[in-house]
């Protein structure tokens, strides 16, 4: 089973041996689900959010930290099966919340235009003939496409021939890659180098209402009466490791859990 974290090998074509995948998120996992709530717009993006890293190596290698290409949504067809995957899990890396970026896209939505990024969704004062001009609607890459995009990343798209241009990172699959970037997010009157992490954090996104996490025990005052849970962004929530404890000594009970509670060193 795919884990958040989970580092597996992108076999290259063409002999180029391997580059590396990064689980960022696992939208299909039941924990996550959990987390992220019912109403979560991330419930209808792709299966896996991912980095791929470099450089190609001859074998499949845990190290490999070079980005190639960060934060796509993408499906995990070639790493589960009914009986081997294509493509191996070879190691599990702690992802840093903070650091983590979600692809960018505008999209028609009921009423209009939209900005998304992440749960981050913000109305946009266009209509869809510029929509279409902006043109970055499917930030969705399958992993196939991906090993041939890194074939491209790493230097030698000449060996994809003339079907290089169907195999480029450009602004069609997201906005971070256009030229319209600037023009959006002046529309939206934000920084285009605002992190998401630092944008969640002040839209204080947080679990859906309805759904709760436990808080751990230094959330409980020495009165007794309990806090309810802090509403936090999804990327303070979704922290990722099973093999650690709380520091107040609190178990996490999932492998998707973090501590809610701000004065806890391990939501920090």
């Amino acid at each position: 089973m795919i884990q958040t974290g989970d580092l597996f090998a992108i076999a290259l074509p063409f002999d180029l041996r391997f580059v590396t995948g990064h689980v960022l998120l696992d939208i299909d996992n039941a924990a996550t689900q959990r987390l992220i709530g019912k109403k979560s717009r991330l419930r209808e993006r792709g299966t896996l959010m991912v980095n791929v890293y470099g450089p190609a190596t001859p074998e499949p290698s845990p190290l490999s930290s070079t980005v190639l290409i960060p934060g796509v949504w993408t499906d995990a067809g070639r790493l589960v099966g009914p009986d081997r995957p294509r493509w191996k899990v070879i190691g599990n890396r702690k992802v840093d919340p903070p650091s983590v970026e979600f692809p960018e896209w505008v999209i028609n939505a009921t009423g209009g235009a939209m900005f998304e990024r992440g749960e981050i969704a913000k109305p946009l004062p266009i209509d869809s003939a510029e929509v279409d001009r902006i043109g970055c609607s499917t930030p969705f890459i399958s992993l196939v496409v991906l090993a041939k995009m890194s074939v491209g990343l790493l230097g030698r798209g000449d060996l994809l021939g003339e079907n290089a241009i169907l195999f480029t990172l450009d602004r069609t699959f997201d906005l971070r890659y256009s030229p319209h970037r600037a023009e959006v997010y002046r529309m939206l009157g934000q920084d285009p180098g605002r992190s998401y992490w630092d944008w969640a954090t002040a839209e204080g996104l947080g679990p859906a209402p309805g759904d709760r996490v436990a808080p751990c025990a230094s959330s409980t005052p020495a009165t007794g009466s309990r806090t309810p849970p802090v509403r936090s962004p999804s990327m303070r929530r979704l922290a990722w490791r099973s093999d650690e404890r709380c520091r107040s000594g609190t178990t996490r009970p999932t492998s998707s859990w973090v501590c809610p509670a701000r004065s806890c060193p391990s939501s920090s």
